[in-house]
């Protein structure tokens, strides 16, 4: 039965998913790791940054 199951191939959209979902696990990460994060909420939060700003200091 194992054999089966790890033997089995999975649909090309569940593979898209299962990519998609560790891009959006990495992205959390850098997001809540990043050292920068209480200054650029603030930023956000006065209107001295835009939304896409905030993306790219955090990328960064």
């Amino acid at each position: 039965m194992m054999d089966l199951v790890e033997n089995c191939e999975s649909p090309d959209w569940r593979e898209r998913i299962k990519i998609q979902e560790r891009l959006i696990s990495l992205w959390d990460y850098r997001l809540l790791s990043s050292p920068n994060l209480n200054r650029i909420i603030n930023e956000l939060q006065t209107g001295s940054i835009s939304l896409d700003d905030a993306l790219e200091k955090i990328a960064r």
